[in-house]
């Protein structure tokens, strides 16, 4: 994939490439609420400065993809939590980027209510953004690709539970 504004090459997979060599690994959590994603701007100054993207971060040594999730959507968004109904983990990807290799795994997160948000200083502005909204923002490179195979997998959960099936 090709991102307009930059011109990196960034290639999504959804299993292991075999000449894959990880750096990193990040946890994202994506929050829907009434058909609306939770977005956060990035500030001046940082990677991908001003583009939107889903609370997430680097997972630390000994941190497991779930409890980084449950960090970084505090660090970023204040909500703490007590204020989360379920997350669900729906796997990872496999992100290669010019300069990095990365394993993206991705959180499905329901809430018990709509929170108050408070942005640490990573980011200058949130939107609980739909399908619509999003298409119109400038998103970090990749986003979009993530954000198709999210709803795709959680599709996939909720059709697995409905007919019995776990994956």
């Amino acid at each position: 994939m090709i991102n307009k504004n930059s011109k990196k090459i960034i290639e999504i997979f959804e299993s292991r490439p075999r000449d894959f060599n990880p750096h990193v690994h990040v946890s994202a959590c994506y929050i829907e609420i009434d058909d609306k994603l939770l977005l956060l701007r990035r500030a001046s100054g940082k990677l991908e400065e001003h583009s939107w993207g889903v609370p997430g971060g680097k997972i630390e040594k000994e941190e497991t993809p779930e409890q980084a999730a449950y960090r970084e959507l505090f660090e970023e968004t204040g909500i703490q939590q007590e204020a989360i109904s379920h997350m669900q983990s729906l796997g990872a990807l496999y992100i290669r980027k010019p300069e990095v290799d990365y394993v993206y795994h991705l959180f499905c997160v329901d809430l018990h209510h709509l929170p108050a948000i408070a942005l640490s200083n990573e980011h200058i502005d949130y939107k609980w953004a739909n399908f619509a909204e999003r298409k119109q923002l400038t998103l970090m490179f990749g986003a979009e690709n993530a954000f198709a195979i999210y709803h795709q997998r959680k599709q996939q959960k909720k059709l697995d539970r409905l007919s019995g099936k776990q994956r």
